[in-house]
């Protein structure tokens, strides 16, 4: 999430805290804050088993055929290989 509420003067930006989000929109913002840990852990230590369960859990991914997104998740780290090395740098 980048967006928050801010002071702007000649003197920079300074963010201002308007505390934690309410309700049903914390809940989403958090679980998409949590998906996007996991698509970091995933590409830092390169596992392919972290990335399919991001893809699991994220929303987007709800009218998907869920026997498709390990195939899926190949397709897109092989698409991305170079900027996802960790996936590659040991066998299995």
């Amino acid at each position: 999430i980048v967006e928050t509420l801010a002071d702007v003067s000649a003197n920079g930006i300074k963010p201002k805290f308007s505390g934690d989000l309410p309700g049903a929109i914390g809940s989403i913002c958090r679980l998409h804050a949590d998906i996007n840990e996991l698509i970091v852990r995933a590409a830092l230590e390169g596992s392919f088993d972290l990335f399919v369960e991001a893809l699991c859990l994220d929303p987007s991914s709800g009218g998907a055929d869920f026997s498709e997104l390990a195939d899926l998740a190949r397709d897109l780290v092989e698409a991305n290989r170079e900027y996802l090395p960790r996936f590659f740098s040991h066998s299995g």
